[in-house]
Formats: structure tokens, sequence, C-alpha cells
């Protein structure tokens, strides 16, 4: 349960205030729980070779594996030099980007680094991802939604010695040319008795939640 002492953010819909005045009924009676959607961020070693697309062959030859709520961030890192990287979705031929690094985001994550990069703000209840390069050296390289169900695949094709995946700025890995980061299919479960129609690349989140507003709402109120 988060408590809101800043001003921007689906996660933390409890003020101080509300916090203070609801507890005893938190204590009793409990609070609604909303599900969110969470990132599974799967690295395999360029020497290997494995279906990319298969979950069984990716859980097996990864040598890295995280879960993140808001987002999968690769940096450029020392000595901060451009990277470039190779990005589809599912059957999508993909693009190259050249820049400081990709952010993958979820819903939940998009008013963090990814509004802070140009990306947009995405519905807590919305089932996709954003992409949104940072800093990218081209005019046409926009942040893409992409839909929760697809399977991204981002391949380091030139990073530098100190390129890094983070996962919510916690558990991360460096990366070599060649290697792949994954977001592969994962069954995930909604709120109890209710299963979600996403089907992959997710996990369920789940936060307490009081005083709902619309989205927007907040976050309208949070950029004032």
């Amino acid at each position: 349960m988060g408590v809101n002492f800043g001003r921007l953010g689906f996660l933390a819909s409890f003020t101080p205030e509300q916090f203070q005045s609801h507890f005893e009924q938190h204590l009793d009676r409990g609070l609604p729980v909303d599900s969110r959607l969470m990132l599974e961020a799967s690295v395999v070693s360029a020497e290997v070779s494995c279906c990319l697309t298969d979950r069984d062959q990716v859980t097996e030859h990864r040598r890295f594996v995280a879960t993140a709520l808001n987002d999968a961030v690769i940096t450029a890192g020392p000595p901060f030099h451009m990277v470039e990287l190779s990005i589809s979705a599912e059957t999508d031929s993909g693009v190259r980007y050249f820049g400081d690094g990709v952010i993958v985001s979820t819903a939940s994550g998009s008013t963090a680094y990814n509004v802070s990069a140009g990306g947009p703000i995405i519905s807590p209840d919305v089932e996709a991802f954003c992409i949104t390069p940072i800093c990218p050296h081209s005019l046409s390289v926009p942040p893409v939604v992409v839909s929760s169900r697809a399977t991204l695949l981002i391949n380091a094709v030139k990073v530098n010695d100190g390129t890094t995946l983070f996962c919510d700025g916690q558990e991360s890995t460096r990366l070599v040319t060649g290697d792949m980061v994954i977001g592969p299919p994962q069954r995930s479960l909604g709120p109890p008795g209710r299963e979600s129609r996403s089907a992959r690349m997710a996990q369920p989140g789940r936060k307490a939640e009081l005083g709902r507003r619309a989205a927007l709402q907040r976050c309208r109120r949070g950029f004032v």
C-alpha cells in the first residue's frame, strides 16, 4: 500500500490525510485491490541458439531474468557513446535505434521515466506497453505503444562496455554485443475469480487503492 507524498503516479493513490482517516477501515474491512500488468525481461547470450519466441526454450537458455512493475530500461553506460538496438514486436520486421538506450514501460510505469523521456501516459487499465527511445539520433523515432500480447525482442547490435539492462532500477545485468532481451509470453491472472485478458509478457501485480479517481484526473492534478 503506497502513500503518495509526491505529485504524480498511478501506484500511490493514498494521500497522508486519507491514510490517517481510513487506516481503521483498512484493518477492519480491507480495501479494493487493483491488478496491474508487469514486465518480465530475459537475456539470452549471443552464442546461444534457441527459438526466441518459445517460452520454454528461453527459460532454459536465458542467463538473466527479472520482473518489473514500472519499466525495463537499457542505458548506454560508460563510455557513453551511442548504442545501436534493433527492436521488434511479434512478426514486426523491427526498427533500429541509435541513441542513449530505450525504455519499455508498463501502463503503471508510464508516469515514471517514460513520461520524462517524452513517452505517453497510458491509463493503468490499458493492457499495453510503451517503447520509448532515450535521446534517439533521429527526427522520426517516436515512442510506440504495443499490445501486452506482443513478444518484444531487443537485439544489442552495438553497445558500450557499461551498457546495462535495469528492471525497475533494482535488478540489472550488463549487455554485450549480440545479446537478446526478450519479453516472452507468460500467463497473467487478474483479481481473484477473474482471468485477465493478457496472456503474454505479463505477471500480476496488485495494489490497494483508496479514493478512486480517474487516471487522467490524477495525472492532471500531479502536473499542476
